[in-house]
């Protein structure tokens, strides 16, 4: 089964040092959305945490509801400043699995990606995504 990935997307650098403090290791960070979407474009199973702004909220929401279609294997937490708590219903209508507000919010978020990381049967929609992407993976002996 494919190793598990958190890609996080940020900007500022807050996000990787909490992740780090909290013992998430490897952390596959990504700068911009593309750089975030070619990153899901090589993982089989993963999580995106994603840092939002009142800069980049509009094109994240596009992003998100791409999201599904394009990565359904990828489970979306975001991280989102207090200011755009309003902002969560909507987030969580695009798929959203978890909004972090402050540095205490990392605990929860990384006790429920251990949870995800434990083995599990891969649904055919990842066998599928495992397949087209890298077709030795499934070789049968």
């Amino acid at each position: 089964m494919p190793r598990f990935q958190l890609i996080l997307c940020e900007r500022t650098g807050r996000w990787s040092a909490e992740l780090r403090r909290a013992g998430i290791l490897p952390l596959r960070e990504t700068r911009s959305l593309s750089e975030c979407s070619d990153a899901l474009r090589g993982a089989a199973r993963a999580a995106v945490l994603m840092e939002l702004d009142a800069v980049n909220l509009a094109a994240a929401s596009e992003w998100l509801a791409e999201r599904e279609r394009a990565f359904p294997f990828a489970q979306t937490s975001v991280a989102l400043p207090c200011a755009l708590q309003s902002q969560e219903p909507w987030l969580r209508e695009l798929g959203v699995r978890q909004v972090l507000y402050r540095d205490q919010d990392v605990e929860p978020f990384v006790r429920r990606l251990r949870q995800r990381q434990t083995p599990i049967e891969p649904s055919d929609e990842e066998l599928l995504h495992e397949l087209l992407t890298d077709p030795q993976s499934l070789r049968i002996n």
